[in-house]
């Protein structure tokens, strides 16, 4: 018999942005939330209208982050051309800061079947408050952990006190 694997929670979330973003968090102290209508995968931010609209809310901004190392998809995809920048949180510290922060929700990415989402939607298996949480693009080499804010004015998180570093540039 083979031994149980066990999966640990890993220590670090890392967001993968443009320099723009980076020179913010730096100038700043503050997290950019971004609104998911700019995304790339528009099965994502589908569903995360969706969940807007049946919140009625006036905005649903985001920050995604992942919980695995570096890879091809994450510098294309969320740093753009060719100034792209890795920042690493803690991420007890980051989950512990955002909890205090009223209309912010953070958890893990569930990734499904855009058939299987459409399905628990319809049948109702899968609750509105865990919309913005699933992803219509399954992959072995992702694992996501987002968070989400409702109804804010400014899309930002001004001036947290939490350990950050930069690692790739």
């Amino acid at each position: 018999m083979g031994a149980k694997k066990v999966e640990t929670t890993p220590r670090l979330l890392r967001r993968y942005a443009e320099l723009p973003v980076a020179i913010d968090l730096l100038l700043n102290r503050r997290i950019a939330f971004l609104s998911p209508s700019l995304w790339d995968d528009r099965n994502d931010s589908h569903f995360i209208r969706k969940y807007k609209e049946e919140k009625a809310a006036s905005a649903v901004l985001a920050i995604c982050l992942s919980s695995i190392g570096e890879t091809y998809h994450h510098w294309r995809v969320f740093c753009g051309h060719s100034s792209g920048v890795c920042i690493e949180f803690f991420r007890d510290e980051l989950i512990a800061f955002s909890k205090k922060l009223p209309g912010v929700r953070s958890g893990p990415v569930k990734y499904m079947t855009l058939g299987k989402i459409e399905d628990e939607i319809k049948t109702k298996k899968l609750p509105l408050a865990q919309l913005p949480f699933v992803s219509a693009t399954p992959s072995a080499t992702r694992k996501s952990f987002a968070s989400f804010m409702n109804r804010q004015k400014r899309p930002m998180l001004g001036r947290p006190r939490i350990r950050s570093k930069f690692r790739s540039l």
